[in-house]
């Protein structure tokens, strides 16, 4: 089962007064941080390495895990931040697609919600969900597209990835999302509630034994066939990829699986 996580909202308003220097007041998504416990795992040997508290992750397959980042920051991505982002996308994938995408994704309009990860003031991790409705023959299913999603290869396996997902589904189901499809690495996004078995009737340029979905509300995807619709910046991507075993984010448990939708 997911575990439930609470966000807590911190959204600045003008004052009664106003003044120039008072921010406006922000949605949901831009003014929300999300503080996450840690989570419970068996960390490796090493030097400051201590058991977690708190809700252990699906599965728990978490021996090998090294010591899990509690201190991080998990909050929507400013303007100021994109060329931090830019430089984490590019370090993570080892290219320049999937820094585009999100770029173009920004330009467009396309964005659902758009989080970074930050430590000590910089930040360490980007994911970003962008607008995917999927026609069925009855009705549009308001889904999101989970893509990319990257970490700092030297914060890989923190959980840093984790937490960036989780927030980034609390945040759409906010907004109304019902659904998320994603196409990554399956032992790495089933710990999220993600399944093969409810991707089954979507079709897109990508479907295939990678392609995934999570239903934020249940049984939103229904029983008839539908198609996806992907913002028009992916379709400058040179053609559809599979997750890649040396692609760009690694997982909570270990394993690398890269992330395109």
């Amino acid at each position: 089962m997911l575990t439930q996580w609470h966000a807590s909202c911190e959204t600045r308003r003008r004052t009664a007064a106003g003044t120039a220097k008072d921010p406006p007041a922000l949605s949901y998504c831009e003014a929300t941080r999300f503080s996450f416990p840690p989570l419970a795992l068996v960390p490796s040997q090493g030097p400051g390495c201590h058991p977690g508290r708190g809700p252990t992750l699906f599965p728990p397959t978490c021996a090998t895990m090294r010591c899990m980042v509690t201190n991080v920051t998990i909050r929507a991505e400013q303007p100021g931040d994109r060329d931090a982002v830019r430089a984490v996308i590019l370090a993570a994938f080892g290219g320049i697609a999937e820094a585009n995408l999100v770029e173009r994704l920004h330009a467009s309009g396309d964005v659902i919600s758009s989080l970074v990860a930050e430590l000590n003031g910089h930040v360490v991790g980007h994911v970003i969900f962008s607008q995917l409705p999927i026609t069925t023959k009855r009705h549009v299913i308001n889904a999101a597209a989970l893509a990319p999603l990257a970490v700092l290869p030297g914060w890989h396996g923190r959980g840093i990835g984790s937490q960036l997902v989780r927030a980034g589904l609390t945040c759409c189901q906010e907004q109304g999302v019902v659904a998320v499809i994603v196409l990554g690495e399956p032992h790495y996004y089933q710990r999220f509630g993600f399944s093969l078995q409810r991707a089954r009737l979507v079709e897109t340029p990508w479907s295939g034994p990678h392609l995934m979905a999570i239903e934020l509300v249940p049984d939103s995807l229904g029983t008839d066939p539908g198609v996806a619709r992907y913002a028009p910046a992916f379709a400058a991507l040179a053609e559809p990829r599979p997750p890649e075993p040396d692609g760009g984010i690694l997982s909570s448990t270990g394993e690398k699986g890269r992330t395109y939708q």
